[in-house]
């Protein structure tokens, strides 16, 4: 099996399954030249973090406010992540400070998906 661009999957033990989500988020990148708003779009997710298309403001260690719609009781995350990796136009963030309740919805979401693994457009 190939990942993305034809390249071997990651042998990267994850703490968190990931599940494919096609859905438009939008980011908001803080940096030295000010706040930068970017719509684009998500390829997975799990309860520790999400893969986005990316903008070239983002490098890793940048901290990104996401607004992901989510597939499940017409949810809309709002949580900050920050870039762990960057491949291409890939990005993998990690989530920050994430509270009881977006853990819920997360989980939610996760459950879902693993359920219906091909109703994962929002």
């Amino acid at each position: 099996v190939r990942g993305p661009d034809d390249l071997p999957p990651s042998t990267v033990k994850r703490r968190n399954e990931r599940y494919l989500l096609s859905t438009r988020l939008t980011a908001t990148v803080r940096g030295e030249s000010g706040e930068t708003k970017i719509k684009t779009h998500a390829l997975d997710i799990s309860e520790s973090g999400i893969v986005t298309l990316a903008g070239e403001v983002w490098g890793v260690g940048a901290r990104v406010d996401l607004e992901v719609p989510l597939p499940v009781e017409d949810a809309f995350l709002e949580i900050q992540g920050v870039v762990r990796h960057r491949t291409g136009a890939r990005c993998g963030l990690e989530f920050l400070e994430v509270s009881p309740e977006q853990q819920r919805v997360l989980r939610n979401v996760c459950k879902f998906l693993a359920s219906n693994p091909g109703n994962l457009s929002s």
